[in-house]
């Protein structure tokens, strides 16, 4: 187990109830009053110290596609059954770099759908889909176009096909 949350969390807490503690001696609060100020200042503590521990570093910025502007996905679609992730990467390379490759599968019985998602910079993405798209790969004409917004999941999940990325 990690101990750095329960510390920094134990650390708030004990400047919150200090602070509620202080603020209790300068204020005419007697017993009762005082113990439920600094009670509170310690659960608020304990609180902020929680989230807080748990707010990865660098959080402020941006995830997923915002943070990789200078990224553009692309669809590859009619790819024969067989094809690797290797083989994909292959073909894609040599025409800019790859920074990431997710092929499709079956939820349910795991074989490939002979669809994938690559992620390239946007020149070589434009020149990938300039210079693939209809072309013969593995005995079949692929298709590659750019990558719309993600679907989702839909609400009435019989209604379509269940892919695994």
């Amino acid at each position: 187990m990690n101990q750095k949350p329960l510390l920094s969390t134990f650390i708030i807490a004990a400047i919150a109830a200090a602070a509620g503690f202080a603020a209790a001696q300068t204020s005419a609060l007697q017993g009762l009053e005082t113990q439920w100020l600094v009670s509170g200042a310690l659960f608020v503590g304990v609180m902020l110290g929680g989230l807080l521990s748990r707010v990865p570093a660098g959080a402020t910025q941006a995830r997923g596609r915002d943070n990789a502007p200078n990224r553009k996905t692309l669809y590859v679609g009619n790819m024969p059954f067989s094809t690797t992730e290797a083989e994909l990467r292959d073909t894609f390379a040599s025409h800019g770099k790859v920074h990431s490759i997710k092929m499709l599968t079956d939820r349910h019985t795991g074989r490939p759908r002979g669809v994938g998602f690559v992620e390239m910079d946007p020149r070589g993405a434009q020149a990938a889909m300039t210079a693939l798209n209809g072309t013969d790969f593995g005995g079949r004409n692929i298709k590659v176009n750019e990558a719309g917004p993600g679907r989702g999941r839909q609400k009435h999940h019989h209604q379509r096909r269940h892919y695994r990325r």
